[in-house]
């Protein structure tokens, strides 16, 4: 082991892994570009566009869709034979799971096509939108405001004051403003930062699957190194537009908050690494960086090497806490 706790061969194995999974899929999505993107972008623009005709019918067939996701979801848990609490817990990330992974995938077609074909300056066609962007706009909307209020009905204790209601409250205010000025295709690039989040949802409904240092890794590649160019490019775009105060609010607000996560994790799995840092029963502000409560807002939630599941936000205890709260996006 290095003096600084890391178990080397082990990080660069995992570092390995999760960056050739990565860069595998950037070769698969060019490549579907070239052969057999355009028909199928087609097809997808027109039916975006028969859905944006009517965007309250829209946001109902959301809602629906989420709420039937989530029964299924709760009803898995429920067969799966695990405890009463196990199954509350599990609740809290289906939501957000399926929507990260969801968001990830549509980012990873919308940055494959015109107009942002993987350039991500931002340019006067980036300050605009497309149906698609604006889909996943009234999309992340609408699994805000559900995971908040199927929340308060099945899993409260999961909710955190500011991973959750705070951070949902402040998404649904910004896609409001986001519809409202027609800007979202900045959004839909950010989506690609949904990436860890996801990973961290899925160990959380199966400790099998979880998987600290790709979720780390990622964390590292998409919602700092990423999101701290989308913010360079973003803050020194120098054509004067009355909608760019409230983007490089966010920008500079989330690129803040996912390098200090980030930081922060990074500590505490040097800490995990060389045994000075056990979890206890006390409320650690360790939190995961990519969860609900980390789910969808930054904290690194407590992610053992040892494999138990630890505090799910800031603020609250092991036990207790949705950490949800992944960078997850706060854009």
């Amino acid at each position: 082991e290095c003096k600084c706790g890391f178990t080397c061969s082990k990080v660069l194995q995992n570092g390995t892994r999760t960056c050739t999974a990565f860069v595998i899929l950037l070769v698969l999505a060019t490549r579907w570009r070239v052969s057999a993107a355009s028909k199928m972008s087609g097809y997808l623009d027109k039916v975006f566009g028969e859905l944006m005709q009517d965007e309250l019918q829209l946001d109902v067939y959301l809602v629906v869709g989420l709420t039937i996701l989530f029964v299924f979801g709760a009803v898995g848990c429920s067969l799966a034979g695990v405890t009463k609490e196990s199954q509350v817990k599990k609740r809290a990330w289906i939501i957000t799971t399926f929507s990260a992974g969801f968001c990830f995938l549509v980012s990873i077609y919308a940055c494959n096509e015109a107009p942002i074909n993987w350039d991500f300056r931002l340019r006067a066609v980036l300050m605009g939108e497309t149906s698609l962007s604006r889909f996943i706009v009234h999309f992340f909307r609408a699994q805000a405001v559900l995971d908040l209020v199927l929340g308060v009905i099945f899993y409260r204790g999961e909710l955190n004051f500011l991973t959750s209601i705070v951070h949902h409250t402040a998404y649904f205010l910004l896609c409001n403003w986001m519809l409202a000025h027609s800007c979202s295709l900045m959004f839909i690039i950010c989506c690609l930062e949904e990436l860890p989040t996801m990973l961290l949802g899925v160990g959380h409904i199966n400790k099998k699957w979880r998987q600290d240092m790709p979720f780390g890794i990622t964390y590292g590649i998409l919602r700092v190194a990423l999101h701290s160019f989308l913010c360079f490019t973003v803050m020194t775009y120098p054509v004067p537009d009355d909608r760019l105060g409230v983007i490089r609010f966010n920008f500079g607000l989330t690129w803040f908050l996912h390098t200090h996560w980030f930081w922060g994790w990074v500590q505490q799995q040097r800490r995990i690494k060389s045994g000075s840092d056990k979890p206890t029963g006390s409320g650690s502000p360790m939190t995961h960086p990519e969860s609900p409560s980390t789910r969808r807002s930054p904290s690194f939630e407590m992610l053992n090497i040892s494999g138990s599941v630890g505090s799910r936000s800031s603020s609250r205890s092991s036990t207790s806490s949705k950490a949800k709260v992944g960078l997850d996006k706060i854009m």
